[in-house]
């Protein structure tokens, strides 16, 4: 599965001085293409609820959806 690139707030634990100066100035830019957690988490949600017998064994999820 991949959940895609989601925003949390590990970055605040990362960055310090100008390197969190430097982000705080991307960081609208940042959130256009990226996940909240909620939608982070759709992925790994739906491939627990959707039926086994459907599922495709060794599959890559990505988005609520298989992938390749």
């Amino acid at each position: 599965m991949h959940p895609g690139v989601v925003r949390t707030e590990l970055t605040r634990y990362m960055l310090d001085g100008w390197k969190e100066k430097a982000f705080r100035l991307v960081a609208p830019i940042y959130t256009i293409f990226t996940k909240s957690a909620e939608e982070g988490a759709q992925t790994t949600l739906a491939t627990l609820f959707y039926p086994p017998d459907k599922m495709k064994n060794g599959g890559y999820y990505s988005d609520c959806h298989i992938s390749k």
